[in-house]
């Protein structure tokens, strides 16, 4: 279990405690923790965890979870179906995952608040100002973005290359998540995965560094770039194996671009299928056991910890 996973109920316990639990929107916290982490998932993995599921069914599993534990009070359930309507709008070309966040961040958000602060923080997620400010973005700058990416890039690669050995060059980066799909937003990060001649990982530090460095100087450093700690290896089988959602390919050699990028037609062809199938909600069962332990074990771990300080 990830350490993220558990640090974060950390967090949000510290969180629950500064409101009286006699008001808090969520009673049994820890519980709520484990069940929101599944909201949507389909029990198979992608590229940035969970795979996630259509969004029918996303609306369906937040609605259970939100009567399953949030304190009854009909202004916080009416804001929260507002908020689902307006999610389903927001920043339409996104990912499932991406709508489900809209919607887990803000439900976890409010489950350390006072009940009678909850309607007003639901009406505010979601805002028609911030999907406009999207809309915008992806008008008129996220294409300009991607083409000053594309430079820096090549030119970095051209850097790396200088010293590198024959056999062990990079050749791309390979770009994933929102900007890959024309989701962005005005913050949203660039996932990186590099492709090296020998999928080695020796001159990764080196580009993430050289990249990071050249795209703040930029004055672009609120699309902070994720790296991976993986290199790839230029295979497009093994691309396609491990990138089903569409992708874009950065390369200064044209041979490696006409060789690893697919077409929006091959996109399609792989998407995979978004359904939860009783393999999935079995899945979901024992992975919301296997959490719950993994919590429960962090705070024993935190009781050890301040008995014997």
């Amino acid at each position: 279990m990830s350490y993220r996973t558990t640090s974060k109920w950390g967090s949000v316990k510290a969180d629950g405690q500064k409101t009286p639990r006699e008001v808090r929107a969520v009673d049994h916290l820890m519980r709520f923790y484990v069940d929101h982490l599944l909201i949507g998932s389909i029990g198979r993995y992608g590229i940035f965890g969970l795979r996630v599921t259509d969004n029918a069914t996303v609306l369906s599993d937040s609605r259970k979870i939100y009567g399953r534990y949030f304190r009854e009070d009909p202004a916080a359930r009416a804001a929260f179906e507002r908020l689902l309507e307006r999610a389903q709008d927001f920043n339409p070309h996104r990912p499932a995952t991406q709508f489900r966040k809209v919607i887990q961040e803000g439900m976890l958000a409010a489950a350390t608040m006072d009940i009678g602060k909850v309607p007003v923080f639901f009406d505010a997620l979601a805002a028609p100002e911030a999907a406009a400010h999207l809309v915008e973005y992806q008008a008129a700058q996220m294409i300009p973005d991607l083409a000053l990416f594309d430079r820096l890039a090549k030119d970095v690669i051209h850097e790396v290359n200088r010293h590198a050995q024959p056999g062990q060059r990079v050749l791309a980066a390979l770009l994933m998540g929102s900007y890959a799909i024309g989701a962005a937003g005005t913050k949203s990060d660039l996932d990186l995965q590099v492709v090296t001649e020998d999928g080695h990982t020796r001159h990764l530090a080196e580009f993430y560094e050289l990249l990071q460095e050249r795209w703040d100087a930029a004055g672009k450093s609120q699309h902070e770039i994720g790296d991976f700690q993986y290199a790839l290896p230029p295979s497009r089988g093994l691309i396609d194996s491990i990138h089903r959602a569409p992708y874009l390919i950065f390369s200064p050699y044209p041979e490696v671009i006409a060789g690893l990028q697919r077409s929006r037609a091959e996109d399609v062809r792989l998407k995979p299928a978004d359904r939860r199938g009783w393999t999935g909600t079995v899945f979901h069962l024992f992975y919301a056991g296997l959490l719950f332990g993994a919590v429960l074990l962090y705070e024993l771990r935190g009781r050890l910890s301040r008995k014997a300080a």
